[in-house]
């Protein structure tokens, strides 16, 4: 059969050939075939995001955990009012182990939108949560939760995290909260103890360690400040190291016929703990110092002081 297929092929391409040719003479012109439409490429499968914290997320979330994505939709309280709940994405950040022997998970949640996906506002704090966890005959079993304990940092992400010993034998978690806003940028340092029996900020959510306006600073600006604190924990009496701050500070102020007048200073700021958070003890913590209030408050009391000495 195949033979006869075979010898009727040239036969059935003679009559198309001559089924085709024009009625009227004419130039001969070559023609190029159309290109057939390419297909469209098949979409590669995604794989899985490498998720360090998953086995610890799966225990924190179960069903809940996407391993795709590596994060988990869920619904949390709302630390406002933990009666009511709310769907997030939660993103396991960091992770280490106590000296008691148990594994405190840090978690950043953020709002979700309709679709489960993370908003991501710039107005919008990211959600801390922290589980401890023990692992037991190859499971890992949550022992404490605690979840929306603070709102920190922008865009839906609490910041920078960094583990420290907050007294002898006792693990702390440092996180710096940025913020960044027209030019402006401010870090408040929170500080945290994962074994407290009811987690919240040590530091009562007021110590700032930074803030500039550099990148809103230029010749038209009558005044632009650059505010850096070095922190560190340091042994004392209180049942938490102290907090010391090292502060540099640089202010650039106009003079008159275009001018600029730098003034550069350092100063120490130290905190103890007290009542149930940080309180400043020795020093004046001035990176919160900008626009020249600090100045214009001591001019003022200099007024205040001449005018009673007349």
């Amino acid at each position: 059969m195949k033979n006869a297929i075979a010898l009727l092929l040239p036969a059935l391409l003679a009559c198309a050939c001559s089924r085709q040719t024009p009625e009227r003479p004419g130039p001969s012109a070559s023609v190029p075939a159309a290109a057939p439409a390419p297909l469209p490429a098949a979409a590669a499968p995604q794989a899985p995001v490498q998720d360090r914290f998953a086995l610890l997320m799966q225990a924190v979330y179960g069903n809940a955990y996407r391993a795709a994505s590596g994060d988990a939709l869920a619904p949390m309280p709302d630390p406002d009012n933990p009666a009511e709940r709310w769907q997030m994405v939660l993103d396991g950040v960091s992770a280490t182990e106590l000296p008691t022997g148990e594994t405190v998970l840090v978690v950043s949640g953020d709002s979700a939108d309709e679709n489960g996906t993370a908003t991501g506002d710039l107005a919008n704090p990211g959600a801390l949560s922290l589980y401890l966890l023990r692992r037991q005959e190859g499971q890992w079993h949550v022992l404490r939760r605690h979840e929306n304990v603070a709102r920190l940092g922008s865009h839906g992400r609490i910041g920078k995290v960094s583990w420290v010993n907050l007294a002898a034998g006792k693990t702390g978690l440092a996180v710096e909260d940025r913020m960044a806003n027209r030019g402006e940028t401010a870090i408040h340092l929170a500080l945290f103890d994962p074994t407290a029996e009811r987690v919240a900020d040590l530091t009562g959510g007021e110590t700032l360690i930074r803030s500039d306006n550099d990148d809103d600073c230029d010749e038209s600006r009558e005044r632009c400040w650059h505010n850096v604190a070095q922190w560190r924990l340091v042994p004392g009496a209180a049942p938490y190291y102290d907090l010391v701050l090292d502060i540099d500070s640089t202010t650039t102020v106009a003079q008159a016929g275009g001018q600029r007048q730098q003034r550069s200073e350092r100063g120490t700021a130290r905190y103890v703990f007290a009542d149930g958070a940080y309180r400043l003890r020795e020093g004046s913590n001035t990176v919160g110092t900008r626009h020249g209030e600090q100045e214009q408050e001591q001019e003022q009391e200099q007024v205040r002081v001449r005018v009673q000495e007349q």
